[in-house]
């Protein structure tokens, strides 16, 4: 027991320090990450399986043009019930300010045809399924990203993470080397790398991807993305040009003859050449390289309440700046006792 005042202020002070210790770390524990629940997570990776099985989608799918096939997931028969496949509630608050209840989708700006049909087509069909399982009326809204400051990938890392955005349905390629940054669900399409021959030096023989890996050849990528990764590993002996604005910058160099060639996919160059032969021209062409890859939407690797047996990331971060005072609220107690 405190024998004077002083002790007695002391044993005060220290509880009130401590209380005010606990408070910030409470308030601060998620204060740079949007943390969301797992069964959210759980509920869009179902969704997205739902939605790949679906007949409108497949149809929807092959109407847009892209050629190659949608991967699978993992499904047994096209009949499954996947009623109970979903958790038995959806955890989710709109951020919406008007009665409307929305979920926010994002993909990126600066998209060439038909990239942002395709991407909106997905998260319709993505709320088609959360609506009809959970009962919701929740609309779509689209966030359409400017890429230009961090790149393609970053920013919609960035959207997801800070809970701008409730899930990418932009068809973000899928790689390990992305694989703990974001929870991807199942591969929505597909497709291939690809090259396209500008009429810049329409002398040099360029019929492969190796021709472009020489000195002179002037190559152009959007940053941020895997097709710079590739331009790394196969033209280490060419001049790579990353461009960070979007596509309009990345095909306005083949248009004024800047770059010999552009990476993208190839589903992408050959709808781009289709349309613009005489701006490019007769010299252009489109070619693909490498293997096929798959593309998918993603969700944050942020979110807590994960059953266990789960292979899936939950993640709880606390602020440094929160440590800090921490740590120096604790100091002043061990001075006062």
């Amino acid at each position: 027991m405190p024998s004077s005042p002083f002790s007695l202020l002391s044993l005060c002070a220290t509880f009130f320090i401590l209380l005010l210790a606990a408070t910030i770390i409470a308030n601060n524990i998620v204060e740079g990450a949007y943390i969301k629940d797992y069964n959210f997570v759980k509920a869009i990776d179902v969704a997205i399986m739902e939605m790949l099985e679906d007949e409108e989608y497949r149809a929807g799918y092959l109407n847009f043009g892209l050629i190659y096939p949608i991967p699978e997931c993992g499904i047994e028969t096209l009949d499954t019930d996947f009623y109970d496949k979903y958790p038995s509630q959806f955890p989710f608050t709109t951020t919406s300010k008007t009665s409307t209840a929305v979920i926010n989708l994002c993909y990126e700006n600066d998209t060439n045809p038909p990239w942002a049909e395709i991407h909106e087509f997905v998260g319709r069909k993505l709320v088609e399924k959360l609506n009809k399982r959970y009962k919701l009326n929740l609309k779509p809204n689209f966030q359409i990203m400017d890429t230009s400051k961090l790149g393609y990938f970053d920013t919609l890392k960035q959207a997801v993470d800070t809970g701008y955005c409730d899930v990418s349905v932009a068809s973000t390629n899928y790689e390990a080397s992305r694989a703990h940054l974001v929870k991807s669900q199942c591969a929505y399409g597909s497709t291939s790398p690809g090259f396209l021959r500008s009429s810049l030096d329409p002398s040099l023989q360029i019929t492969t991807i190796k021709d472009l890996n020489q000195s002179g050849i002037k190559v152009a990528v959007l940053s941020n993305t895997i097709y710079e990764k590739l331009a790394l590993k196969y033209l280490q002996g060419a001049t790579l040009i990353p461009i960070a604005s979007g596509y309009t910058a990345v095909f306005e160099a083949v248009e004024k003859r800047q770059v010999h060639a552009i990476l993208s996919d190839v589903f992408d160059l050959y709808n781009w050449l289709k349309r613009n032969k005489e701006k490019c021209g007769v010299n252009c062409y489109s070619k693909g390289f490498d293997s096929p890859f798959t593309f998918a939407t993603f969700v944050t690797t942020n979110f807590s309440g994960m059953t266990s047996g789960s292979s899936a990331k939950s993640c709880i971060f606390v602020n440094v700046k929160s440590l800090f005072y921490l740590f120096v609220m604790l100091l002043v107690v061990i001075l006062l006792i």
